[in-house]
């Protein structure tokens, strides 16, 4: 039996990635999610708990978010898609987050 793990977040949709992230919007806000698709607006998140919930995966994934991030992050799922996306092995890339798409 191979005791490592592989520490990258899973790809897979309900992965551990997700279930991180919405422990941490849990004990930041009080609400977690019950889901990777539910809407931070329908669970009553507003944008100055979510502020607090991207501080800590700023810390978290050693990543930087832009300011006008809040618009793109509506739920579990968004997020972990664009931690996935920034935190993927690159060639000397920055480990910032290029909301230009």
């Amino acid at each position: 039996m191979n005791d490592q793990r592989d520490e990258r977040p899973s790809n897979g949709d309900g992965g551990d990635l997700e279930g991180m992230i919405g422990e941490i919007v849990g004990q930041v806000t009080g609400r977690r999610p019950g889901s990777s698709r539910d809407e931070f607006s329908a669970l009553g998140i507003d944008s100055l708990a979510l502020l607090e919930v991207l501080a800590v995966l700023e810390q978290r994934f050693a990543v930087e978010f832009s300011e006008d991030i809040l618009t793109e992050f509506r739920s579990v799922e968004r997020i972990a898609a664009v931690l996935r996306e920034a935190i993927k092995p690159s060639s000397g890339a920055s480990r910032g987050v290029d909301w230009d798409w």
